[in-house]
């Protein structure tokens, strides 16, 4: 009897846990396509971050804002407007059905972050920090161009046989004629590389494991990875006849453009032409 029960409560469960996995992935699409223009889940954008929104409002509220911010603003709901003023009044065109609202929020709810998931270094990565922070930040950030190439998730993209041997001594393998080497070499503006002779081979292993992304980071920089695709062929359609990323044409290069302007300012623009 205890066991046709077991099976009775699976049978239940189980389509419901599908339908949860189906919610969030096709939330997700959603997301990329309706709400990242405007949101982020951890920082303010154009709009608020949204990580946890849904511990912060009840679903109700939700509905109403996400399905129709501008029905709700003009109702005079105190919040609504609030939110509305402290962002600019620039407007959430979003109109989603019911169904697409709780496919979002099901994929908010589920979207791990840094923060929420960070954990004190430990082991190898805590020495590979110290490493790290002795030897070589100086010339390298984690998650950008410095002196030398941004280095975070470095261990997937090249061979550790190779990364030790570039570490270890790098010059010596840019002189070696070492086909990569050259090349990074070539693009940081012919700057020499350090050697560290002192490193032994269990230094190196454990900044490589600093470097290492753990799971929730390859997460956020696959989505990250999928923005840009798509971003491509957007600024592929609409852009590129005036717009080259590196140098000018009929209007600006706009590569960097990020960290040259705010946000919300060209955002805006692009709502208003309705890019």
């Amino acid at each position: 009897m205890n066991s046709l029960k077991i099976v009775l409560i699976f049978l239940v469960i189980a389509p419901l846990s599908l339908f949860s996995q189906k919610d969030v992935k096709s939330g997700k699409e959603l997301f990329n396509n309706k709400c990242f223009a405007c949101h982020r889940f951890d920082k303010k954008l154009v709009g608020p971050a949204l990580g946890g929104v849904s511990k912060k409002h009840n679903e109700a509220w939700l509905h109403s804002w996400l399905e129709d911010s501008e029905k709700l603003i003009e109702s005079g709901d105190e919040f609504a407007n609030s939110i509305f003023n402290e962002y600019n009044k620039v407007p959430c065109h979003t109109y989603l059905s019911k169904e697409e609202t709780e496919k979002i929020l099901a994929y908010i709810d589920n979207f791990p972050t840094k923060k929420a998931n960070s954990r004190p270094l430990e082991g190898n990565k805590l020495k590979g920090e110290k490493l790290f922070k002795n030897n070589c930040a100086a010339c390298h950030k984690l998650d950008k161009r410095l002196i030398g190439p941004p280095l975070k998730g470095i261990t997937n993209k090249r061979e550790r046989e190779w990364l030790h041997a570039f570490i270890k001594d790098g010059q010596a393998l840019i002189d070696s004629g070492d086909t990569l080497a050259v090349q990074i070499f070539e693009e940081y503006n012919r700057i020499p590389r350090m050697a560290y002779p002192s490193f032994s081979e269990d230094d190196i292993d454990n900044i490589l494991a600093y470097l290492e992304e753990d799971e929730v980071e390859k997460v956020i920089i696959e989505d990250s990875e999928n923005i840009k695709i798509k971003g491509k062929k957007i600024f592929n359609a609409n852009c590129a006849a005036c717009h080259k990323l590196d140098k000018r044409l009929v209007g600006p290069p706009l590569k960097g453009i990020t960290n040259k302007r705010e946000r919300e300012g060209y955002m805006l623009l692009l709502k208003i032409v309705k890019l």
